[in-house]
């Protein structure tokens, strides 16, 4: 049932129609059958037959409705349009088994000749025919126009939920590319500062240097490895957090005073890789790093 008339039919798309069709119309035939057997007391052999042959050529008639609906792609019109379409192709569908279905017993389930005879007996002698076939004719539009109501209700409704997966997955793309540009942000920025930290203890403290590099070079690597993993434990997060800060406290010295409260359920809650990191390096960024 898809809208778009040249688009490539999805096996799961195609096996949901045949479903829903080979499902509406073997209720509707077990229905009469057991209307025409049960309440009636129609053969079941013939009734059988009439009732495969006539809901089958149903079943062609929806089948070959639908093909032309996805070739001039109705789905596009508005209700204003869709309508008088939709009362049209019931019209035309109905007639063919208008015409048939006053031959079959099984029409004696719809059928209101005991009333009209009733009623008017003149106008059953004279019209008998004509009536049994536009009141066939009206049973069939009918049901073909509420084959179509559904069909453009299900329609509808899988339209509407495609277009909310696909804004979910633009969100998540959205919010993809958004935690990359922060990572390309970040590693720049810390780089500098890191060098420059390094730079200033080799000479004063070369064994603080040391322990600074290997730090750095921790951070670094966690840096450039946090594309492979979108999410990862917060305790391996706060690993980089605390080299990050003890690298940051030999720049910044008294300015800069850390308190760490985690208890250990959260330890293992996953959240997305160098989130903690970008928000604790633009906290010092713009907050303490300013700070006389």
């Amino acid at each position: 049932m898809d809208a778009s008339p040249h688009a490539v039919t999805r096996p799961h798309a195609s096996r949901s129609y045949w479903l829903c069709q080979l499902g509406g119309w073997g209720l509707y035939s077990t229905l009469q059958l057991c209307a025409g057997a049960l309440l009636i007391g129609l053969p079941w052999a013939r009734l059988g037959i009439e009732v495969v042959v006539l809901n089958g050529i149903g079943l062609i008639f929806t089948h070959r409705l639908h093909a032309y609906i996805r070739a001039h792609n109705w789905s596009s019109y508005s209700l204003r349009s869709l309508v008088p379409r939709i009362a049209v192709a019931s019209l035309l569908l109905g007639l063919p088994l208008g015409l048939l279905s006053p031959f079959a017993s099984v029409s004696s389930l719809q059928s209101s000749e005991s009333l009209i005879q009733e009623v008017a007996p003149n106008i059953q002698l004279h019209f008998g025919p004509l009536i049994r076939f536009v009141h066939q004719w009206a049973n069939w539009t009918t049901l073909f126009a509420l084959w179509l109501v559904i069909y453009f209700v299900a329609l509808s409704i899988r339209r509407r939920r495609n277009a909310e997966l696909r804004q979910s997955e633009l969100m998540r793309s959205l919010q993809q590319a958004e935690l990359r540009l922060l990572k390309a942000q970040l590693n720049p920025h810390f780089l500098f500062n890191a060098l420059n930290t390094v730079r200033s203890l080799i000479a004063d403290n070369p064994k603080v240097a040391q322990i600074v590099v290997t730090r750095f070079a921790n951070t670094l690597r966690y840096a450039l490895s946090a594309g492979q993993h979108e999410i990862v434990p917060l305790s391996k997060e706060l690993e980089i957090v605390r080299d990050y800060l003890e690298i940051e406290s030999l720049r910044l010295e008294d300015r800069l005073r850390v308190d760490y409260s985690v208890s250990e359920a959260a330890a293992a809650v996953g959240i997305p890789a160098m989130l903690l990191q970008t928000l604790v390096e633009n906290a010092i960024k713009h907050g303490i790093a300013e700070l006389p």
